[in-house]
């Protein structure tokens, strides 16, 4: 059944330490009979075993299991053969410490394809019975003595009706009665199997044994047949033959007998003996213990143990066996079992263990965060940088003039120009109460054409319907949305803004009709106002909150008087109105420092003023009017750029550039010195989040493997008996899976809840982003490296051999 073909083994080869641990090997082995590798420690007879069970591999050699080579067979394979063919028995047991006693031997079952829970449930109580370990079927295996956990072992290596034993050294840690019980049990499962057994003690080898190999430093210097009637000379510890102690006395007194027995002469012996409610109490001399309850007294001479000990012990498996079924290597996983393994495996953990979960907690929370600041501040979006109409050009020069202008008016391919940057204020009086009469706030934004409006993108209200009537984007109003004096008089939706009066100086009111959104902080309204609007701006100087009155009273300006005409409070009393270009109607304050018709020291495109007539003026106002055309001309004096609004960006934008006219794209230049300005802070906020997001990681990765060090022992033996690697990786991805699920999913979805209300406040909130793109790009990283970090140890560790593996001491 069993054949190596000069089979040798190094440690440390090529080397100062080398070790020829197996030494040219060549030997058969029969069916059936038990086995014994015979040696000191040391001498190779454990790895000649782990190379013939598949546990490591050699060096050279061959190694044939039913004609089968396995020396030259996949780590898979060899798996599948261990699996099915061969049951092991190790010294130290090699249990799965948490799992029960009927866990650890129906484990097996289900790996050589059995799936039917009452044929696993008769086959593993039928061995457990035999080898008298029945009644702890369901103690954790963490919980036997030594004896019954050798048992379990015994168990599990047969109860898959294996072709092949291999028991390792199964009684070195055993005291004599245990020895001698499951070696009688070995012996009597060798009647119909091969048994193979590594020992050092000689009396029972050549008690027990069918065929004796001695090793000596990894040669076989011995090979025989063991057939004898010789009987064990094997004295068992718990055991006492009375009739053999040296001395031996009676004692009658009246009543009571008593019987002493001591295995030397002594001084005179003092010991009290009680006997009170059916109870015996016996106080004995200090210096003397009083034995063990588990010796068992013995009224006879000691005898040899005869090999009727093991003859009459029965052990008839194959009644169970249903000769149909072909044993094949399956899976003992699946996505549900995986799970259910990893989160069992989770809370079995121990108090401490479960605590150190927090900083899977922790770690998770600073991940999420970190990738949210770094999303905050990252994502570049529109209403960060955006300053005006998204569709606009600017051409910037050292001063405006109105004939550089007007040529750009006329310009083929433009809609319409603005002086300046073409952003506006408004004045919102905001007189809802009583206690907020005469207040207002500053409604700013990019003057854009009302026919630019998409009925679509509307958001409330609708398109504008009169000259006065204006849209306004939503850009701008969330701009002013979270403004205290806002909220003070009940506005917060967009809807409360539509019907709400604009207003300016000497232009009057202007109605919102509707809010939309087209991503640009535009205002809306008839291009016709553009240069009025622009030229009755309330002063630099207004402030939030300022009164109506405040704001009214600004600054004197050169004023179209065609604004003013039909004004109350503005009358003619001398002269005319300006009906000509660069003709001026000024307060008749200054009637004696300027005369009808004289200059006035002002200019307009390079041309003084002429006085055409006085005026007076109720409000008090020191304004200068002049025509419509005038106004427009001193308004675009005072600037140093102007805005284009082309009916093709692209188009008109290449053709300015091409006669190297300094003409600037709005929206990318804006974004540009928004990238610009943020870079430094882009740059701290990704080193501080990116040394939290690694430190984080960093914890999780030391945190798994501590975990997984743990389980060293428990995955040396999955491997021993037979699981394949891919079923090892199968496990700990089911309980990282576990563990993400059960620390890192809440604390991320805790920790967006917390990010997804702080983004959402003015200022601070800018640097974070919560949307579920962030979260699942967040998991998706901390379970990716859950995955890649629970599993790399693994990986690491399935490199080695099985024998490998439970070789290591540097973990438990």
């Amino acid at each position: 059944m069993i054949r190596l073909v000069k089979v040798n083994k190094y440690f440390n080869k090529k080397k100062s330490n080398e070790i020829h641990v197996i030494n040219d090997t060549s030997i058969e082995l029969e069916n059936k009979g038990l086995v014994t590798f015979l040696g000191n420690s040391g001498c190779g007879k454990t790895t000649l075993l782990n190379a013939i069970g598949g546990l490591d591999k050699v060096d050279s050699g061959e190694i044939y299991i039913d004609d089968d080579r396995i020396t030259t067979k996949s780590n898979g394979k060899k798996d599948e053969i261990r699996n099915v063919s061969v049951g092991y028995i190790f010294q130290n047991y090699n249990l799965i410490e948490d799992d029960t006693v009927f866990e650890n031997v129906a484990l097996v079952l289900k790996m050589m394809g059995i799936k039917d829970k009452k044929e696993i449930e008769e086959r593993v109580m039928y061995i457990l019975k035999r080898v008298g370990i029945d009644k702890y079927k369901n103690r954790p295996a963490k919980m036997l003595s030594g004896g019954e956990r050798q048992r379990v072992g015994i168990a599990r290596a047969i109860v898959k009706n294996p072709k092949i034993i291999i028991a390792d050294e199964p009684t070195g840690n055993l005291d004599s009665k245990n020895t001698i019980e499951i070696m009688n049990i070995i012996k009597a499962i060798s009647r119909e199997k091969l048994v193979i057994l590594v020992t050092h003690e000689r009396e029972i080898a050549e008690f027990y044994a069918s065929r004796i190999i001695e090793i000596v430093d990894g040669r076989i210097v011995s090979d025989k047949e063991n057939a004898h009637d010789d009987e064990l000379d094997y004295r068992l510890e718990n055991k006492i033959y009375l009739q053999d102690m040296p001395v031996q006395k009676e004692l009658v007194q009246d009543n009571v007998k008593v019987r002493f027995f001591s295995d030397k002469e002594d001084a005179p012996l003092e010991i009290k003996v009680v006997v009170r409610n059916n109870n015996i109490y016996l106080e004995t001399p200090k210096g003397l213990g009083e034995g063990s309850d588990a010796v068992e007294l013995i009224d006879d001479h000691y005898k040899k143990i005869s090999k009727d000990i093991y003859e009459d012990y029965e052990f008839d498996y194959d009644k169970l066996i249903d000769e149909s079924f072909k044993p094949h290597y399956t899976s003992i996983f699946n996505l549900g079992t995986l799970l259910i393994n990893g989160y069992k495996k989770i809370f079995s953990y121990s108090v401490i263990k479960k605590i150190l979960l927090l900083g899977f907690v922790l770690a998770s929370m600073f991940a999420i965060y970190a990738v949210s600041n770094i999303a905050g501040i990252t994502n570049v979006t529109d209403d960060k940088f955006v300053q005006v109409n998204q569709n606009y050009l600017t051409i910037n020069t050292a001063k405006l003039s109105p004939a550089f202008y007007e040529k750009y008016e006329k310009l083929a391919g433009v809609d319409y120009v603005l002086p300046g940057d073409s952003n506006a204020n408004f004045i919102m009086p905001m007189d809802d109460y009583y206690q907020s009469a005469g207040a207002m706030t500053m409604v700013s934004g990019s003057l854009s054409d009302i026919d630019m409006v998409k009925k679509d993108s509307l958001v409330a209200g609708k398109p504008a319907d009169s000259e006065r009537g204006i849209v306004i984007d939503k850009m701008v109003i969330d701009s002013i949305l979270g403004k205290y004096e806002v909220q003070q008089v009940g506005i917060s939706t967009y809807e409360d803004f539509v019907g709400r009066q604009l207003e300016l100086n000497r232009l009057g009111e202007f109605t919102i009709a509707g809010i939309t959104d087209q991503g640009s902080p535009s205002i809306y309204t008839d291009k016709d106002l553009f240069i009025d609007i622009l030229c009755n701006q309330p002063s630099q100087g207004a402030e939030e909150g300022q009164s109506m009155e405040d704001v009214e009273n600004t600054e004197d300006q050169v004023v179209n008087y065609d604004l003013m005409k039909d004004s109350k409070d503005l009358q003619i009393t001398s002269g005319n109105a300006p009906k000509n270009d660069y003709e001026a109607l000024i307060n008749e304050n200054h009637r004696f420092e300027a005369a009808i018709g004289s200059d006035l020291d002002m200019k307009i495109n390079g041309k003084k003023l002429t006085v055409c007539g006085y005026y007076s003026d109720k409000r008090q106002r020191n304004d200068i009017y002049v025509t419509a055309k005038m106004a427009k001309y001193y308004y675009i004096d005072s600037q140093q750029s102007m805005i284009l609004s082309p009916k093709d960006k692209s188009e008109t934008f290449a053709q300015l550039s091409d006669r190297n006219i300094k003409v600037t794209d709005n929206y990318e230049n804006s974004r540009e010195q928004y990238i610009d300005s943020i870079k430094k802070q882009v740059m701290a906020t990704l080193l501080v989040c990116g040394i939290i997001l690694l430190i984080s990681l960093i914890e999780i990765y030391l945190m798994l493997r501590s975990s997984f060090l743990s389980r060293i022992k428990e995955v040396g033996v999955l491997r021993a008996i037979g699981l394949k690697k891919k079923d090892i990786y199968k496990m700990f991805v089911g309980e990282v899976i576990a563990l993400t699920t059960l620390t890192t999913l809440p604390a991320m979805v805790i920790m967006a809840y917390i990010l997804n209300g702080i983004s959402k406040v003015p200022m601070i909130g800018e640097q974070y982003l919560m949307n579920p793109a962030v979260f699942l790009i967040s998991f998706a990283i901390v379970a990716v490296f859950n995955l890649v970090a629970g599993l790399l140890p693994v990986f690491s560790t399935m490199r080695n051999t099985p024998a490998e593996i439970l070789a290591r001491n540097d973990v438990n």
